[in-house]
């Protein structure tokens, strides 16, 4: 967070009950020189091999966690990929969405970096597997906004290039997320 005190960890190959690399994130909170754990995060819908926590991001207050899950399966595609937010309410986290690319399919990897915009209100997911027309592996990153709780897909920025780049694999969102 901007002041330092919260810090969010991910850990994408942390087994989870039965689930062998599920994956879960960390939350910890600062009070003076003291880190403490606040909370450890695993999605409502967490399976073996999602990668949760293959990349995080917070928003500048600590109050919002954007968190992907680059091998989560969709329906029936595999390794779609998802991210999910979470916020906090005093030191209590609670899963707000899943997002997921509103044309996804299998082997997209959406969630393999992720940003938020200081406000928690504009989210960006990778997916550098993503099919641009008969291109596999060119890549794309998704854009996602929120409305009081709701969120939905705003754009899909796609690779400048028509080939194979997987572009995606980073993923930064200016401050404000314009």
């Amino acid at each position: 967070s901007d002041s330092g005190n919260t810090a969010l960890v991910g850990a994408y190959v942390d087994d989870v009950d039965a689930n062998a690399d599920q994956g879960s994130a960390y939350v910890y909170e600062r009070d003076g020189a003291v880190w403490s754990e606040q909370a450890h995060l695993t999605a409502s819908d967490g399976a073996a091999e999602d990668y949760f926590g293959r990349s995080v991001s917070l928003s500048s207050d600590g109050s919002t966690a954007l968190i992907g899950a680059n091998m989560k399966m969709i329906g029936g595609n595999v390794k779609q990929g998802a991210a999910y937010i979470f916020t906090r309410t005093n030191t209590t986290w609670s899963q707000q969405a899943q997002l997921t690319a509103v044309d996804g399919a299998a082997y997209d990897w959406l969630g393999v970096a992720v940003a938020i915009s200081a406000d928690g209100n504009t989210a960006l997911a990778g997916a550098q597997g993503h099919m641009i027309g008969s291109n596999f592996l060119q890549g794309a990153a998704f854009v996602f906004v929120r409305s009081e709780s709701t969120w939905s897909q705003q754009a899909m920025l796609a690779a400048p290039e028509d080939e194979v780049s997987l572009w995606g694999d980073a993923a930064a969102l200016s401050p404000d997320g314009s």
